[in-house]
Formats: C-alpha cells, sequence, structure tokens
C-alpha cells in the first residue's frame, strides 16, 4: 500500500512538473564547481519558505525561478517528507542549491540533461542508514574508550605504593586522597569486584544506569553497601536483600552508586571526579580534600577560583575561534522575547530579519528550543547561536547565508508528522517575477 501511495505520488510530481520535466532520462549527480554551464543558476532570489515539506518548497522555488528543481520519484517518502526553512534575500539560486543539503544532511542533487534544459531532482544519498548508525557507533565507542582508560588507570592506583599516591596527588588529587582514605578505598576495590559480565557491560553501555540486587551482589560489594549506610546512618532495610544497587554512568569519569530503598535512596560517588575538581566543588570534592586532605576551606575557596579562571579562559578560547569578523551583522545585539521556549522557525525570522543574512535550514514539526538562562537577556547573536548549538542545533556561515542543521536529525524525522503535500507558501516579490501565488 505504502508503495502504491508512493507511486501515485510520483504520478502526481511528474503532471504537474514544468513540461520540460516531465520525460526522465539519465541523471548524474550535479558538480556546483562546473554549474556556470546554466547561467539561470546565477539569478539572485527574494523567497521566504518556512517550515515547508522539501516536494512543495521546491515547487515554489521552481515556480519563482523557472528552473526545474523537485525530489526524485523513489524519495518521495524519505527526503521528500523532509522539511526546510529558505530566506532568501538575494541567494543566487545556486548557493541556494549548494547549501540545502548541508542542511538536510542526507541528499545531494542529480542533474538530468535530457530535455531542453537541465532540471534538477534532490536525491537520497546511498547508504544514509548505515552512515548514521556508524556515526552513533563512533561516539558510543569514544566514550567507551574514555570510560575503559580512566577505569584501567584507577585499577592500576590501586596498586600505587604510598609514595606513588603522593605523586599521583600533583595530577589527580581526588582520586589519589580517596584511595589513601580506607572507606573510599574499599567502596572503589568493591566495584571491581563486581562479576565481570556486569562491569563489561557497565563500560561498553551509553550514559545511564546498570542494577543489580543486593542479595545478587557479590559479598564484597555488600559489606561496601552496609559501610556506606552505616556512615550515613541510614538503618538497613529488613528487606535488604531486595535493595537495588544502581550504578550510574556518568559521562566523563563515574561511577556513582544508588543505593535505592523503597523512596529513598542513597548517592556514593565511587570514582570521584578526574584533575583538580569543578569550578563549584562537590560535596565528596569537599571531602576529601577538607576532611582527608587536610586542606582548609580558604586554600579550597582558592583552588575553586583558580578552577574557575582556568574554566572561563578555556571557554573564551573556544569561542573566540567562532567569533566572527567584527564588521559581521552577527555582532548585532538581539534579546529573545520569550523566557521559556522559543520557536526555531520564529528565531530564524528574527535571526535574518535583524541581520539582513539569508538563512538555509532543516525544520521539523513543533520545533522549538528551551531558552537556558544564558541566553536571556541582550548579547550579539553570534553568542546566541554559539549557546544554540549546546542544544543540537549546528550552524556556519557561508558568504551572507547562515546554514543550519539539527544534530540529530535522523531520529528526528523518523517522528516527522503526516505527509504535507498541499502547502505552501507565498514567496517574497521576485524583482524579475510575480509572487507566487
Amino acid at each position: 500500500m505504502r508503495q502504491l501511495v508512493t507511486m501515485c505520488a510520483a504520478v502526481l510530481l511528474l503532471a504537474t512538473a514544468p513540461l520540460h520535466a516531465q520525460h526522465l532520462g539519465a541523471r548524474l549527480q550535479w558538480q556546483p564547481e562546473i554549474a556556470d554551464l546554466d547561467s539561470r543558476l546565477q539569478q539572485k532570489v527574494e523567497i521566504e519558505i518556512l517550515g515547508r515539506a522539501a516536494v512543495p518548497a521546491l515547487e515554489l522555488l521552481s515556480n519563482a525561478t523557472g528552473v526545474s528543481l523537485t525530489v526524485a520519484p523513489e524519495d518521495l517518502d524519505t527526503v521528500g517528507e523532509r522539511k526546510l526553512t529558505i530566506i532568501s534575500k538575494g541567494l543566487t539560486l545556486k548557493a541556494i542549491m549548494v547549501q540545502l543539503p548541508e542542511a538536510l544532511q542526507e541528499c545531494h542533487w542529480d542533474i538530468d540533461s535530457s530535455g531542453d534544459e537541465p532540471f534538477y531532482l534532490l536525491h537520497r544519498n546511498a547508504g544514509v542508514e548505515v552512515s548514521v548508525r556508524e556515526e552513533r557507533q563512533r561516539r558510543v565507542d569514544a566514550w567507551v574508550e574514555k570510560r575503559s582508560e580512566r577505569l584501567d588507570f584507577v585499577r592500576q592506583a590501586l596498586t600505587l605504593s604510598e609514595e606513588g599516591l603522593r605523586e599521583l596527588e600533583k595530577t589527580d588529587p581526588l582520586l589519589a586522597l580517596a584511595l589513601q582514605d580506607p572507606f573510599w578505598r574499599i567502596n572503589i576495590e568493591a566495584f571491581f569486584a563486581l562479576p565481570p559480565d556486569f562491569l563489561r557491560k557497565f563500560i561498553e553501555g551509553p550514559p545511564g544506569r546498570m542494577s543489580l540486587r543486593y542479595g545478587d551482589a557479590p559479598e564484597q560489594v555488600q559489606r561496601s553497601v552496609d559501610r556506606i549506610l552505616e556512615r550515613y546512618k541510614r538503618p538497613k532495610s529488613d528487606r535488604l536483600q531486595d535493595v537495588e544497587l544502581a550504578y550510574e554512568r556518568m559521562h566523563k569519569d563515574g561511577p556513582v552508586l544508588l543505593i535505592i530503598c523503597g523512596k529513598e535512596y542513597v548517592p556514593q560517588v565511587i570514582i570521584p571526579t578526574r584533575g583538580r575538581f569543578s569550578c563549584s566543588p562537590s560535596w565528596h570534592a569537599y571531602e576529601l580534600l577538607v576532611g582527608i586532605g587536610g586542606r582548609t576551606e580558604q586554600e579550597l575557596a582558592e583552588l575553586s577560583a583558580d578552577r574557575t579562571r582556568e574554566a572561563m579562559e578555556a571557554w573564551k578560547r573556544e569561542r573566540d575561534m567562532r567569533r566572527p569578523p567584527a564588521e559581521s551583522p552577527l555582532h548585532r545585539p538581539y534579546t529573545i522575547p520569550s523566557s521559556d521556549h522559543m520557536p526555531f522557525t520564529d528565531f530564524l525570522e528574527a535571526v535574518s530579519q535583524l541581520t539582513e543574512l539569508s538563512i538555509v535550514s532543516d525544520a521539523f514539526p513543533n520545533d522549538s528550543f528551551p531558552v537556558a538562562a544564558d541566553m536571556r537577556g541582550e548579547m550579539p547573536v553570534w553568542r546566541l547561536l554559539e549557546r544554540l548549538s549546546r542544544q543540537g542545533i549546528e550552524w556556519i556561515t557561508v558568504g551572507d547565508c547562515l546554514v543550519f542543521h539539527h544534530t540529530d536529525w535522523y531520529h528526528l524525522s523518523q517522528e516527522q508528522s503526516k505527509p504535507e503535500r498541499n502547502d505552501a507558501t507565498i514567496p517574497r516579490p521576485n524583482p524579475q517575477r510575480e509572487p507566487t501565488q
């Protein structure tokens, strides 16, 4: 049934396309560097298409330019359903065509030159699913490698002498202090006493939680849990055998043990944060440095201030790598009008209006982003874009055009709404054409 619908849609598409696009001949992948052979692609375009599916969006662009642009018939139910935004303020048609695959991330243009004039089809790349799976696996492998390296390092550190631990304190003070304290050391040793299969799955899995019952844990783990409950003056449950031991996989270091007793839980960091500590010292950093390491609270405050300065300088270096030239319109100030959520398309419209830049972007139904605390108030547009990138929306500047795409575009596209075939947006008046109605 799905194939029949797709075939019917393809026939309808060809029937409504410009006359010279109705006979499909041999197709080759379009090469932008030799696009000058078709002078029509150099025309400047004034159009606004907001959050529309690719099929009607390309129809609008075709009507505005006289160039046949469509989705390949075999890709109507994939690329054809992808939504996009084009706000062109004088971009050439070629520039729009070059940036559109960058925004959608899964396609390229084919060209059919069998007719009187070439026409262009947006065609899905081969092996998209495989490429997405491989990219996700690369990210997982990177986390696994990082987690494995840390745990292997801690396992080796358990064998260090007192002199070796003092040396370790220079580079990894929290771990060194934890290994010198009996309570912390027992918990670390107990973690490595977990069943090998459990540890392997813990290391290889994504950030999240793995659990086992107290009654199923090795005796060394049970003794460690008993000491944690005793230390924090938590009475042992009458049903201790059924208490859940939840080991949280952390992005950076981990693990953290949550001893879940009914509606209550007792958290205990097993392996402390790598390096010095975060800008705002956590309770386990405070316990290790002040309670065990003998540092005064004043020394801890000074170390925290140093770490804050280091983190700020690192952030500024990273930020300045993307800082646009002084004359860029991205330095213009903007204030997000909402303190909660901002529709992404509305944001793109506002940015384009303020900066007078063109925009090409992917789009998704009900697409909005939370306005984080550091995005509120007046600030240069480029800083807002940098902070937006932390929420998974990447951006680049290409000449007078901003190009956006969601990093999780594949997952979002799978959840996309029902097909949108008959929608349309009125383009801005083209100096050389009447507005499309």
